[in-house]
């Protein structure tokens, strides 16, 4: 008793021709079925921790503010570009410390 086999014209896998749905994918003749097989797999308790902040990410930003607005202060000495550039480097720095100040209150 040996049984013909079809190829599923969805998935290309082997099935019996007697067979309703194919046994790979699981969908009959006309399509209708699951897509594909899913299982659920429970995420890791490393994945769903939060990133802890160092604050190394936000150093780069205070020292270059600071490198900015000391050197605006010095151009400020001899031209008006240098306040333009010292207020906007006070600025910067100001912004970067409350940025550094709302992440540790989270």
């Amino acid at each position: 008793m040996t049984t013909d086999m079809v190829k599923c014209p969805h998935c290309f896998g082997d099935k019996p021709s007697a067979a309703k749905v194919c046994l790979h994918c699981g969908r009959d003749e006309h399509g209708f079925g699951p897509l594909v097989r899913t299982e659920m797999v429970p995420a890791s308790a490393n994945k769903l921790q939060k990133r802890r902040w160092t604050g190394a990410d936000l150093r780069i930003h205070v020292i270059l503010a600071s490198i900015m607005a000391a050197f605006g202060f010095l151009i400020m000495l001899s031209s008006g570009l240098g306040a333009l550039l010292f207020l906007a480097g006070m600025v910067w720095l100001a912004a970067t410390r409350v940025r550094i100040w709302w992440r540790r209150q989270q």
